[in-house]
């Protein structure tokens, strides 16, 4: 079956691809090529009640991880139109601190919440002062809305306490935990993450900065 417009709707949206199904198919190969060259062979199929979970596909190269994000599901044609929905500020940063931090037994899934590249070093100077080494660790997007984990450690020989203010980057919130209070470098508690919250990617909001 060739998967033509009125069988398969497929949408780019920065990285991350959304398919839509106007009608039940049988397994399909497709190719994606993503924007270095790689290409990516995906099996898909359309079907009722089909799981809509996003799927993430991650690429290991030079050291460093590009990640390719993919929505695969089956709607009726009433829902062909149907905006990409979004949850609230608050549901999405407590989504973010779960999936670090809470058991998977309690973690659940959302269809609104997907992972995205950050497309940025190991570290990044999130505070150009020198007093903490800052590693982003992953981000999430609802909507147009972007929220990256950032690893930070007090790279200071005193205690730290972390002021919002002072972050590089046009943020919309940031959110320490477990602690805005750290230790000196090389002590229990000289480290945390923050919760970093922008209407761009996260690599654009940090340019921002400089």
């Amino acid at each position: 079956t060739v998967l033509t417009d009125d069988i398969l709707r497929v949408q780019n949206n920065n990285g991350t691809l959304y398919f839509l199904a106007k009608k039940p198919f049988a397994l399909q190969r497709v190719v994606a090529k993503l924007r270095q060259g790689t290409m990516i062979l995906l099996d898909i199929t359309a079907e009722p009640n089909a799981d809509i979970t996003p799927l993430e596909i991650v690429l290991s190269k030079n050291d460093q991880k590009e990640s390719l994000s993919a929505s695969v599901t089956a709607v009726s044609d009433q829902m062909e139109n149907t905006p990409i929905q979004r949850v609230n500020y608050v549901e999405l940063n407590r989504y973010a601190v779960q999936r670090l931090f809470a058991p998977k037994r309690l973690l659940k899934e959302s269809h609104h919440i997907y992972r995205v590249p950050m497309r940025t070093k190991k570290t990044v100077p999130l505070m150009l002062d020198g007093s903490i080494v800052a590693m982003p660790l992953v981000s999430w997007r609802s909507g147009d809305i972007t929220i990256t984990a950032v690893m930070i450690r007090n790279h200071l020989q005193q205690p730290l306490i972390l002021d919002p203010r002072r972050l590089c980057g046009d943020w919309l919130s940031a959110t320490f935990y477990p602690r805005n209070q750290l230790t000196p470098e090389g002590t229990a508690t000289d480290s945390t993450t923050v919760f970093l919250m922008a209407k761009q990617p996260f690599h654009q909001a940090l340019q921002l900065c400089f």
